[in-house]
C-alpha cells in the first residue's frame, strides 16, 4: 500500500496489490485494485485479463448450486482439494448441461474484460484461451469454435486449445444433430 501512497499514478502498484488480494481469495478487493490500475492506465492488458479471470471464476462457482447433484458432489470434492481444479470441474460440467442462458450471464463481465485486454495486446495467449473458454461456457458454441480456431492459428502447439476446440465442435454438432435447431436456442430450454 505504501507504493500507491508514494506514487498514486503508477498502475503496476495497484496491479500488484490486486494480485495479492486475488491470490489470498479476496476477489472483491482484487477487483477494486484492478479497476484502480485501469483508471490510471486504461490500456493495461494484463489488468484487464486478470479482471476477466476473477469474473469468470466468480460466475463459475456461483453455478455450482444449479448443477445436477452428481456433478455437484464431484465438484465439491475438487473444491476442497484445489480451488483451481474446482473452477475447471465446474466449467466443464456447465458446458455439458442444458442450462438456461440466464444462468450463463455471469460470464459477461469476463468476456468484456478479455476483449478489452486482447484489443490492446492480441498476443496474450492465456487471455485468448480464457475468452474462448468463457464463450464455450456461455453456450456461444459457434463463436467459441471460431475463437479457438483463431487461437490455434496463433499458437498451434497450445494443446489445451486444441482439446477445447474438439469439445466445442462436439457440443455444437451433438446439439444440432439431436434437436435440429441452432445450439444457442437449445440452451434456453430446460
Amino acid at each position: 500500500m505504501q507504493a500507491v501512497e508514494i506514487c498514486p499514478g503508477y498502475a503496476p502498484a495497484f496491479y500488484n496489490i490486486a494480485v495479492v488480494h486475488s491470490e489470498a481469495g479476496r476477489a472483491e478487493e482484487a477487483i477494486g485494485q484492478y479497476r484502480a490500475a485501469l483508471a490510471v492506465a486504461p490500456g493495461y492488458a494484463e489488468a484487464w485479463c486478470n479482471l476477466g479471470v476473477i469474473h469468470k471464476n466468480q460466475a463459475s462457482l456461483s453455478l455450482l448450486d444449479k448443477l445436477p447433484a452428481a456433478v455437484l458432489v464431484d465438484t465439491q470434492f475438487c473444491r476442497a482439494a484445489s480451488p483451481f481444479q474446482s473452477f475447471l470441474e465446474a466449467e466443464m460440467a456447465v458446458v455439458q448441461q442444458p442450462l438456461p442462458l440466464c444462468y450463463r450471464a455471469g460470464w459477461r463481465g469476463a468476456v468484456d474484460a478479455y476483449e478489452r485486454a486482447l484489443s490492446v495486446a492480441p498476443d496474450l495467449e492465456m487471455c485468448c484461451f480464457s475468452r474462448c473458454m468463457v464463450l464455450l461456457l456461455q453456450g456461444r458454441l459457434a463463436e467459441a469454435v471460431d475463437a479457438y480456431e483463431r487461437a490455434l492459428s496463433a499458437a498451434p502447439n497450445f494443446e489445451i486449445v486444441r482439446n477445447n476446440l474438439a469439445i466445442a465442435l462436439t457440443e455444437l454438432g451433438t446439439r444440432t444433430k439431436l434437436n435440429g435447431a441452432q445450439p444457442e436456442i437449445l440452451l434456453t430450454r430446460k
